[in-house]
């Protein structure tokens, strides 16, 4: 009953958090220690160097 009326909500949630954390995740990467790879890292810089193969597998 309430799940057709939540659905956008939750969708247009959804989006919003995704939208900032990929704003977000270019300064994470020049902030990072030395050393300190994070799963997001690596996959955002494979997919920058458009290694997509090598960036599908853990995405």
């Amino acid at each position: 009953m309430h799940v057709p009326l939540l659905s956008g909500g939750i969708v247009s949630g959804l989006l919003l958090v995704f939208v900032d954390v990929m704003k977000e995740l270019p300064a994470t990467i020049v902030l990072r220690p030395f050393n300190f790879e994070t799963l997001p890292a690596q996959v955002y810089i494979l997919a920058a160097d458009e290694r997509l193969a090598e960036a599908a597998t853990p995405s």
